[in-house]
């Protein structure tokens, strides 16, 4: 499960986050065991990495059923876990393609709370300071956004590199690096830009996330 995992983390092949996500969904881990604690959050993750696949024209239904149990499991997860919030949060962010007239300002609500929590639970955790990159990144300028991710990804970088752990989350880097380097190309700063992506794609070198922004170097 651990390579499995990664290349979930890294790679973004669907073949092999599908193949993950079954694989998740059959355990029935002992009661109590740390496997217990972390299976609903990797399943929520693989359902999120599958929707991040699907969500731009190659099966919105799956991605949309995807969103659906990522956020039931993440609803059964624990409250108190900011890795729990930080990734409801994206995944609240993701499901607004879904969101109706009536529902988007509820969806919003619960995003910016899971935020909330998530910062005040973990305020240095690469994958809240993601998450909240993500949101303020998603949000129009109009409307307040994109005035704080690119510090938030720059302090998220800046972190100490994390412990490799069994179960917990260590992802994220990689995909701060390439919403940072989108923020870059996105103002004209094309050689910072290059430069991050050589040092990052040196350290992350099957990353879905670096490769994708690749493209637009």
């Amino acid at each position: 499960m651990a390579r499995s995992r990664y290349d979930v983390a890294r790679g973004g092949d669907p073949a092999t986050i599908e193949s993950l996500l079954s694989r998740l969904k059959a355990l029935a881990p002992t009661k109590g065991s740390a496997l217990t604690y972390y299976a609903k959050y990797w399943r929520s993750y693989a359902d999120y990495q599958v929707a991040l696949l699907n969500l731009g024209g190659r099966n919105r239904d799956l991605a949309k059923s995807c969103l659906a149990d990522a956020l039931q499991n993440l609803n059964e997860a624990d409250p108190q876990d900011a890795e729990v919030h930080a990734l409801r949060a994206l995944v609240i962010g993701l499901n607004l393609a879904f969101s109706t007239s009536l529902t988007v300002m509820n969806d919003l609500t619960h995003a910016s709370e899971d935020l909330r929590q998530a910062a005040i639970l973990a305020p240095t955790n690469v994958r809240v300071l993601y998450a909240s990159a993500v949101a303020d990144y998603a949000t129009p300028a109009n409307y307040g956004g994109r005035r704080k991710a690119e510090g938030l990804l720059r302090n998220a970088l800046g972190q100490a590199p994390e412990p490799n752990r069994p179960l917990r989350p260590t992802w994220g880097q990689d995909d701060c690096a390439a919403l940072l380097i989108k923020i870059l190309l996105d103002s004209d700063r094309q050689a910072e830009a290059k430069s991050m992506f050589e040092k990052y794609q040196a350290q992350f070198p099957n990353s879905a996330p670096l490769t994708t922004i690749e493209r637009k170097l």
